[in-house]
């Protein structure tokens, strides 16, 4: 078991971003006096926040883009962030996980200031040995699969000794372009038009989740 790395997403796997997002979301729309495209729904959490507010609003134009991310970061970083809920379970399953000597990293669109204030607010920044962020890098990486091979390659880690954990078909397809192995959580976004495919393995609760990591490093 030692030297097994399990690599998890954030947003809809271990936190409920949901009301926090959301809610900024709606108050960026209110602010710039715009009205959304689609509904502001769960099945917007989880590409990056470019991707997220152009999907809202229509807008495509960098400069616009621009202030609209910064409408939301000054909401979201300031006090949008403290309605993030941490998935009940998760605060017992990470440490498990350390226990039982398993090595854990991080790989999310979210961006490292509110991702590292979250797993500070949740005391989770002890279990993970790496963190990787959207904008960990300068340019910040252009998607989450190219993000998981700078992860496996900076990190000397293998997808034989590896496996990545999410809830999204986003989730999935990165992971399959890493090279990873997968696991779906069937607690967080992966609805509708982020629904995982008919092939992904989905764990229903946490304690199922560990017991089909497990399962996967012992097979």
């Amino acid at each position: 078991m030692l030297g097994n790395t399990v690599i998890f997403d954030f947003d809809g796997t271990i936190v409920d971003s949901a009301p926090a997002i959301l809610d900024t979301l709606e108050q960026v729309l209110a602010k710039h006096q715009l009205k959304p495209r689609r509904p502001v729904s769960h099945d917007l959490i989880g590409p990056p926040l470019p991707a997220t507010l152009t999907a809202l609003t229509g807008i495509s134009d960098k400069a616009k883009l621009e202030q609209l991310i910064g409408s939301f970061k000054a909401v979201y970083d300031s006090t949008g962030l403290e309605s993030t809920l941490l998935y009940a379970g998760m605060e017992t399953l990470l440490p498990a996980l350390v226990k039982s000597g398993y090595r854990l990293m991080l790989a999310t669109n979210k961006r490292k200031f509110p991702t590292e204030r979250l797993l500070a607010k949740f005391k989770l920044a002890e279990c993970f040995t790496g963190v990787y962020c959207l904008d960990s890098q300068d340019p910040p990486y252009a998607d989450k699969s190219r993000m998981l091979t700078a992860m496996l390659q900076t990190q000397s880690l293998t997808p034989r000794h590896s496996i990545y954990v999410g809830d999204t078909c986003h989730d999935e397809v990165a992971a399959a372009r890493a090279g990873l192995p997968f696991l779906a959580v069937a607690w967080g976004y992966g609805v509708g038009v982020q629904l995982v495919s008919a092939q992904a393995q989905i764990v229903s609760t946490p304690s199922a989740l560990l017991a089909a990591i497990a399962k996967h490093f012992s097979g």
